[in-house]
């Protein structure tokens, strides 16, 4: 059991049920009709979760010795997880990635090769640098919607949605990405602790409101997540400000996790824009996903 948990810590538990949603977005806002291309958008979602879940890897054996220091709970530092065993599975899911993406869509192989470079190149150098390593997060999940669309028959009408959607999770990976810079030390975030903020704000009026007119069929679906969206962010900021007052690090990371886990509703937002026959259900089964997210963080810190 000790041994679960630790390797459930090693991949961040709850942060991978928000990477389902990113592939899923992508498809559905490059036309794709879930039927008749169920078992490429399952593969798409399936390389992005390998690959991800590659990457938290890759990051914990990068940091071993700042984490020693700061973090020393942390499953390689504290012995839990071993360092042979760490790399064995940073090579199963690379390698199960890579062949999953390759009977996926016709453009998926390259995406997912573009998206483990900017994985490697987040953990082995850009996080250590500000602003760029920012952007270069942003950059992974914004490649994670184009590996989904990848597995959809994209057309030219779609691509304008393609790139909002792709857009608008860049954008808010960067604004947690900030935050989540200063976990160690939350006084020096600055104002910087608004960035998530400011960008749901934002990103809630030229995502959400389009599907509020009364011809778009997904109108209540799309609503409801706009809500889900400024709600989680809002049980977010309750969490940093308390600690921003006090210095309690120790609360930091829950937060960050509860920032993260506003992917889902945002993700959930894109589906639903797209109006594509099954992106309803398809919104509302992402929504549902932040209840076992919800859960498993309240054990697990996703950060």
């Amino acid at each position: 059991m000790r041994r679960t948990t630790a390797w459930l810590q090693f991949v961040r538990a709850p942060n991978l049920f928000t990477v389902p949603g990113d592939p899923l977005a992508g498809f559905f806002l490059a036309g794709g009709a879930i039927g008749a291309q169920a078992r490429p958008l399952a593969l798409a979602c399936c390389v992005g979760l390998l690959l991800y879940a590659a990457g938290l890897v890759l990051n914990d054996l990068a940091d071993e010795a700042t984490d020693a220091e700061e973090r020393p709970g942390r499953p390689l530092p504290s012995g839990r997880i071993r360092r042979t065993s760490a790399h064995g599975a940073l090579f199963l899911f690379a390698t199960a990635a890579g062949i999953s993406s390759l009977f996926c869509g016709e453009h998926t192989p390259a995406l997912a090769t573009a998206l483990a470079w900017a994985v490697v190149a987040y953990n082995l150098w850009t996080k250590r640098i500000p602003v760029l390593g920012e952007l270069n997060m942003g950059a992974c999940r914004a490649l994670n919607v184009l590996i989904g669309a990848s597995a959809a028959d994209a057309a030219a009408p779609y691509v304008p949605f393609l790139a909002l959607g792709a857009t608008s999770v860049f954008l808010y990976i960067v604004a947690v990405t900030m935050v989540a810079r200063f976990e160690a030390n939350p006084a020096r975030s600055g104002t910087g602790i608004w960035a998530p903020l400011l960008t749901t704000g934002f990103l809630c009026a030229l995502i959400a409101l389009p599907t509020f007119h009364s011809g778009h069929p997904n109108r209540v679906t799309g609503l409801a997540a706009a809500a889900a969206w400024i709600l989680t962010v809002g049980i977010a900021y309750m969490k940093v400000k308390r600690t921003d007052q006090e210095l309690r690090t120790s609360v930091v990371p829950s937060a960050i996790g509860v920032f993260v886990r506003g992917l889902i509703p945002l993700q959930a937002c894109l589906v639903a824009m797209s109006g594509m026959p099954g992106s309803a259900v398809a919104a509302i089964c992402l929504l549902a996903l932040f209840i076992p997210a919800t859960f498993v963080g309240r054990y697990i810190y996703g950060s």
